[in-house]
Parts: structure tokens; sequence; C-alpha cells
């Protein structure tokens, strides 16, 4: 072990490191990148950005591809890319949590609704005049790993690691009861199956090695240690959980859906489940990745404030509305511009640019220098941003087919397709 020195928001304070992992993964255990929206690696993010007052390392690949080489003289580098040195100061810089929530009603909420996502949390308070309080924050586990099998593997080198896990959903949890007062069984906590049992810390082994199960079903009555109270649906399967289950019972209950239908949940964990009849379901899941969040991509972030989460073709080329001062775009902007790019013929299916021939066409692709497409001073769209993309879109549509193929459906004769 070594002692570093670490300096966050003007307060300094000396830490001891496992020189065995990055500075990025020192400083979450360390509890300085609670909630930051980390790319966990990939080294797009820069929120785990650092500035060396002595004793820098050597650039890396990822570094030169961030900084400037200004910037690099200056001491900045990716907290993810290097490990702790002896003696090393530096500072923490641009890692900060990203919330958002406002009332929407006056009224006394009537029930909550929390959904734990790998990338973030969300939840709804319903109140009594049908009203609906919205409120999102990125999962506090972030920087442990950007998918759930890391994260696992990270709970299982020690007890305090899944203890910290377990700390950082429970802690997230009580700052969303504490927002307002619900009666116990009016509340609803629902999440994929290892989120779930990070949250009422059970025994992951199930979920981290071959062949998965689960030992614990879900649909159960809970409570955190100070007393309040919540329920968790069923657990269908080691990947595919509560939130799928929840679903399905809003869809069964509030639609009354016409058979055959697909439930497909587009997270960092993507679920589908294939209803052939009321009594027949098929279920699957597959690794998509965080790019849906935002998250691993370099400009991506979640929505918020000054983040584009759309794009509209206009006479001048792409807009993405007035209040886009961040450079930041989220994932369904990301969506959003490929679809359009691709309608024009300026992306093919293939994820490379190509020369469009409308008149918006060839306007816009008079943008793309050096295989990028810069729509502003802070932001262009590269290969690297549409491949990430693609990955998303390859591993649902092997899903999607695998389902099809067992449950022998064809795609055309789905009656239905709902979207989470």
């Amino acid at each position: 072990m070594l002692t570093i020195q670490i300096t966050h928001q003007h307060k300094s304070r000396k830490v001891t490191v496992d020189p065995s992992r990055t500075l990025a993964q020192n400083l979450f255990i360390q509890g300085f990148l609670k909630g930051v929206p980390l790319c966990s690696g990939i080294g797009s993010c820069g929120r785990c950005t650092i500035i060396f007052h002595n004793n820098p390392p050597v650039p890396s690949r990822k570094d030169h591809a961030h900084f400037s080489s200004q910037e690099l003289e200056q001491g900045l580098r990716l907290g993810c890319v290097h490990y702790p040195r002896p003696e090393q100061s530096f500072e923490l810089l641009g890692a900060e949590a990203s919330r958002t929530f406002s009332w929407a009603s006056q009224d006394n909420p009537v029930c909550l609704g929390i959904d734990i996502g790998t990338t973030s949390v969300k939840w709804c308070f319903k109140h009594a005049d049908g009203q609906e309080s919205l409120g999102e924050v990125m999962n506090p586990q972030m920087g442990a790993g950007p998918d759930i099998m890391s994260r696992m593997s990270f709970a299982r080198e020690n007890p305090q690691h899944r203890e910290l896990l377990n700390r950082l959903l429970l802690e997230e949890i009580n700052s969303v009861l504490d927002l307002g007062h619900v009666p116990d069984d009016r509340i609803c906590v629902t999440g994929n199956s290892a989120m779930i049992h990070f949250l009422l810390d059970r025994d992951i082994s199930g979920l981290s090695v071959a062949p998965y199960h689960l030992d614990y079903p879900g649909g159960t009555q809970e409570w955190l240690v100070y007393g309040a109270g919540f329920f968790i649906p069923a657990l269908l399967s080691p990947f595919v959980g509560a939130d799928i289950s929840a679903g399905l019972q809003w869809i069964v209950e509030a639609v009354r859906p016409c058979y055959p239908f697909l439930l497909a949940d587009f997270g960092t964990n993507g679920e589908l489940v294939l209803a052939i009849s009321p009594d027949k379901y098929i279920a699957t899941s597959v690794a998509l990745g965080p790019a849906l969040e935002g998250i691993g991509l370099r400009f991506g972030s979640p929505s918020g404030k000054g983040v584009a989460t759309r794009f509209v073709l206009s006479g001048q080329g792409m807009d993405p509305g007035g209040s886009w001062h961040t450079g930041k775009v989220s994932g369904s902007g990301y969506i959003s511009l490929l679809g359009h790019l691709i309608r024009l013929k300026l992306v093919s299916p293939s994820g490379h640019f190509t020369r469009g021939q409308s008149p918006i066409a060839r306007k816009i692709f008079s943008g793309i220098r050096d295989g990028r497409l810069s729509l502003s001073r802070d932001f262009f769209l590269d290969g690297r941003d549409i491949e990430e993309i693609l990955k998303v879109k390859a591993a649902f549509t092997l899903g999607l087919s695998f389902l099809c193929a067992q449950g022998n459906v064809s795609i055309d004769k789905l009656q239905a397709i709902y979207i989470a």
C-alpha cells in the first residue's frame, strides 16, 4: 500500500491507496467519485482528470487524445489509465455528481417507484392530482465499473468492496425516500437482478459465475436499516430483473395487449421479453453497454441542463435547440443525430461516412474533416462513437433474433413493441 496526497474542492488529505489499482479506482474507493458519471476506463469522459503537483507519469495514448500538449506539460492526466506512485500529490478536477429532480405538484405524493439501473437511478413520485415528479441520479457505483460483471468482480475481491457497493445504494435510496413521505406499502423498488442483490446485500455468487442462478426470487416486502419499507417485484432470471416484471405487469393490466408482443428494456443490460400468449413468455438479456445513457461516448452525458437530447433537421443543418451550450449530448441525442445522418445517406448502415446527394446533405457533408463531423466548436462525431452505437444495435438485433427463433415467431407478426 502507498500513501498519496489528494486535493479536491480546495481540501487536501493524505490517503492510503492500492498500487495495483488505477488512480480513478482508488479515488472511487476513497469516496471522491461518488455519483460521478464516469466512462470507467474507456478514457473518453475526462471526469477523472487530475493535475499532478509532482512526479507526473508519462502521458498515455488516451492522455494524448484527450489533452493538448500544453495541458500535458501542466501535468494533466486521466486517472483511469495511471497507477499511484510513492509520495505523489495531485488535484482532482471536474468530478461533479449529476442529479436532477423537481416537484411537479403541490399535492402530497401517494406512491413512489424507484428503478436502480446499472448506470443511473431514476424515481417517480405520483401525486393525488395525477401529476408525476421525476428524478434521476447517476448510480453511485459507476467507479467500480460500467457494467454488471465488472461490479460483481469488484465486490467478490473482498468483503469491504461488497459492503461499499451496498452502502452506496442504500444511501442513494435513503436520499430519495427523504424527499417526500410515502407509506411503506406504496413504495416499489425495481432494478436488474444484480442491483437488487447489491441493495439487499444478498449473496451474488449465483450471478457471478456460470451456471448462473438466483438465490433470491424477489416478490417480497423489504426494509432498510432504519425501518423504511418497500416492495420488490419478482426477479425472472439472473439477468432479467424486477424492472422487467414490473413493466410486464403494467402492460398486461393497463394496456391489455394483443399477442404476440415484445418488451425491450434498453439499459446497460438490455432485457427482452417475447410474450407469445397470456401464459407463455420467453426472456433473454444482452450486454448493451452504457452508451444509451450517454456514458463512454466522447461528448456523451446524461440528460440535463444544456445537454442536447435530440436534433432537428432544418435548412441550416442539424439543430440541437437553443439551450445547447455545453457541447454535451445524451444517448438519445446521439441516436437522433445518427438517425438523421442515415436518412440523408451521410452515414452508411455499416457506420461509415458517405457523401449524400441532397442539397442539405451536401451542406452537412462539408463539415466532415479527417473522419469527423463537426457541429459546433465543442462537439464532433467520429467513427469511434458511431461504433459504440453500432454495438448496441448489434446486441439488440441478436437478442431479438434469438427470441423470435426460440418462440417460432417472425418479427413481422409482432402486434406491438414496448420500449423501456
